[in-house]
């Protein structure tokens, strides 16, 4: 009797140990699913970038990458740093305009951490959340923060279809992919217009406990925002001249490579590439942003293997600038504000 006791528990335990698998599996799929988004993009970037790579010529990229040299790449990379330091500027201006009182040091520090996370995180939402949870660390105020913070690429998004848009007149669209973009980014424009307006229409009375808590917070962080309209219009004057910018550090990398095009060019094909990258098919628009610049210059004659190492050395310095931020932001955590007397 006791040899089928232990019988019967040994095979209770085997069903038990065959069990536990079953068990298991909902947590198995959850977390499968969690990472299937990352693990698709950055299959995507492997896949992109090695269609784009095997129809060009490797050796003539790298050497147009080199032909920038080290003396333009630091120079560029110090106009970069000057660039974040205004778009910082920008943001902790709508974080006030919505209500939240931040310190420009805690600002700055935010900003630069959320670029170095940018460079390890698979987009720039990781980076915004980053910056987001060091400026509201207890959770309160944390729609009015997110609102500051969707603000702040909207006026980004509007920068670049605004100059996208003015150097357009200014040159022969002939490309059908170039009147495309043009259209998309219309829309994305009117899209972004068309969520504020119904944000601010839902009546949140109606909805249940939770989601009238998040719209609730949203229509008064957008209401906080409205009032300010002054402090929106800095902004995006902020954006206009840090995207501008950007686009002049390219012109210039551009010429070292030898790519000889209006400036115009620059100004139609990089908000345009930005703007393409911003789709999530890749980690950090990776090879998205690349073979649009390649695409856009194609109809302004531009030579695609240059395109691509005038590219990838715009992706160089923004890999620099991650670095970079990382390194300040650590060194501003560590290093004291100074008293005030």
């Amino acid at each position: 009797m006791r040899v089928e006791t232990g019988g019967e528990v040994s095979g209770g335990a085997e069903g038990s140990v065959e069990e536990a698998p079953r068990q298991a599996s909902p947590d198995a799929r959850t977390g499968a699913r969690r990472w299937l988004p990352l693990a698709l993009r950055f299959g995507g970037t492997i896949l992109i970038l090695g269609l784009l790579l095997a129809q060009l010529d490797v050796g003539e990229v790298i050497a147009a990458m080199a032909r920038t040299g080290l003396a333009l790449w630091l120079a560029t990379l110090c106009g970069l740093a000057l660039g974040h330091l205004l778009a910082a500027s920008k943001w902790l201006l709508l974080l006030n305009a919505c209500g939240l009182s931040v310190e420009r040091r805690d600002a700055l520090r935010a900003h630069f951490a959320g670029l170095f996370a940018n460079t390890i995180l698979p987009s720039i939402v990781g980076g915004d959340a980053v910056r987001l949870g060091m400026v509201v660390r207890d959770g309160s105020r944390l729609t009015a923060a997110a609102t500051a913070g969707i603000a702040d690429r909207a006026t980004d998004v509007v920068a670049l279809i605004v100059l996208a848009t003015l150097a357009g007149g200014f040159v022969t669209l002939e490309s059908v992919a170039l009147q495309i973009l043009f259209y998309a980014a219309g829309l994305l424009l009117a899209g972004i217009a068309v969520g504020v307006w119904a944000i601010r229409s839902i009546d949140a009375s109606r909805l249940p406990a939770r989601p009238a808590k998040a719209v609730s917070g949203l229509q008064l962080a957008i209401t906080d925002l409205s009032r300010r309209k002054r402090a929106f219009v800095r902004a995006l004057m902020i954006a206009l001249i840090v995207q501008g910018a950007f686009v002049v550090l390219n012109v210039f990398i551009g010429n070292a490579i030898g790519i000889d095009v209006p400036p115009t060019a620059w100004f139609v094909a990089w908000p345009l590439a930005k703007l393409v990258a911003l789709t999530p098919l890749s980690l950090g628009g990776l090879g998205v942003r690349e073979g649009a610049i390649v695409a856009l210059l194609l109809p302004f004659g531009v030579d695609p293997d240059f395109a691509m190492g005038e590219a990838l050395v715009w992706y160089t310095q923004m890999l620099g600038i991650g670095l970079l931020g990382g390194a300040l932001s650590w060194w501003m955590g560590w290093t004291p504000a100074k008293a005030s007397s």
